[in-house]
């Protein structure tokens, strides 16, 4: 039987490291009869002072860019596609990770009570074991990667939303 470790058993750090941040973001909105577009933006630098050093935050991407297109029949059906940049990022390791690009697809078809709506993730298939090993052994031992980006490819998913 496998028994869960204590809290003492589990060896726990924190440094502390005081962080500047500075960045901004913005959301534009335009509508075009029955398209909407959506475009999101967002830069960020945020560095922590650790051991005299001045280092960039791990898992904080510099730049990070969303789109979204839809067009609607009210009352009837809607589509949209979505792509999402995402800038490379660091790992806890010092390590550079890399800049990726996502893109999905969705549709909706409506009816009185009920909504059937079908939609597409990672269509490029972006995920980052097709960069690099996610397990390694190190002194027989295994060690995990740092997560960054995607870890599953394609992923498709129908929904029944109901109006109650």
């Amino acid at each position: 039987m496998y028994a869960l470790p204590s809290e003492s058993d589990i060896p726990v750090s924190f440094a502390s490291a005081p962080l500047t941040a500075r960045g901004a973001e913005t959301h534009i909105v335009a509508n075009v009869d029955e398209l909407e577009l959506y475009i999101d933006y967002n830069y960020a630098d945020v560095r922590r002072r650790l051991n005299n050093r001045n280092e960039i935050l791990p898992f904080t991407p510099r730049h990070k860019l969303n789109f979204t297109l839809t067009y609607e029949e009210e009352g009837n059906w809607r589509t949209g596609v979505e792509a999402f940049y995402t800038d490379r990022q660091f790992k806890q390791n010092g390590e550079e990770g890399r800049a990726y690009f996502i893109m999905g697809l969705m549709f909706e078809k409506k009816f009185k009570y009920f909504s059937l709506i079908f939609n597409i993730e990672n269509l490029l298939d972006e995920r980052q074991s097709r960069y690099e090993k996610m397990v390694r052994l190190v002194n027989g031992s295994p060690r995990f990667e740092d997560v960054y980006m995607p870890l599953e490819g394609r992923i498709a998913n129908l929904v029944l939303w109901m109006k109650l």
